[in-house]
């Protein structure tokens, strides 16, 4: 099975999860509901998750080919896309997805190093997370009115991932959150479709930020440096 029909068959069961986690029902269920609490879906209102879900993949596994590390970033893509999906919907990033993600993804980068025999990145991916935890925790007692305890959470689960690749990728990652956060407000400004005083979710800017610096966050440093020295 390719990376991007397993995107096909996770993003099919991702909806239920969508649907259950907001009203305070597991992710999880059990033999007895089926793992993942329903069937997967391929109905119409899945399409787009599942389309997201199966491109996320296919992006991953050409990043990351075969490796160590790419489990932990499957794992990664999907929760992010349920979690941008929930906080869109109810402006919430609820803790059954959060916490969970510290020690799966923790664990899975935790055995990557382990295959690679390398110990260095799975250190500095825990100094991501505490950095950019605790970033996000000062910026949301400066101002607690545009930040909340959800985005700090997430903020852990993104310098894991982001500080395994390297501290250009933390910066990055965390910098273009904010810009793309700053665009979205903007555009919904201009659209009218939301106020001065309306409450814009931000983990889906987080997430993306996050992730186009996982795909891209070398050539992106390589390119903001090198237009410094011209």
């Amino acid at each position: 099975m390719s990376i991007g029909l397993l995107g096909v068959l996770v993003g099919a069961y991702l909806p239920g999860i969508i649907e259950r986690v907001p009203a305070g029902e597991p992710v999880l269920v059990g033999p007895g509901g089926g793992w993942f609490g329903s069937a997967p879906r391929f109905d119409r209102q899945s399409v787009p998750i599942i389309a997201v879900t199966a491109a996320v993949y296919a992006l991953l596994a050409a990043r990351f080919g075969f490796s160590a590390e790419l489990p932990a970033f499957l794992y990664g893509g999907a929760a992010g896309i349920a979690l941008a999906a929930i906080d869109l919907a109810h402006h919430r990033l609820p803790n059954a997805l959060t916490l969970p993600s510290y020690l799966i993804a923790g664990g899975l980068l935790g055995l990557a190093a382990l295959v690679r025999g390398e110990l260095g990145p799975f250190l500095r991916a825990l100094a991501g997370m505490v950095v950019l935890y605790a970033l996000y925790y000062l910026l949301m007692l400066i101002y607690p009115a545009g930040m909340g305890f959800g985005d700090v959470k997430l903020a852990g689960v993104l310098g894991l991932y982001l500080g395994w690749l390297g501290w250009a990728e933390v910066i990055i990652g965390g910098f273009l959150g904010f810009v793309i956060g700053a665009l979205a407000g903007l555009g919904l400004l201009a659209t009218r479709r939301a106020t001065r005083k309306s409450a814009v979710p931000f983990g889906p800017a987080m997430l993306l930020g996050a992730l186009i610096a996982v795909l891209a966050g070398i050539p992106i440093a390589d390119w903001y440096l090198g237009g410094m020295a011209g």
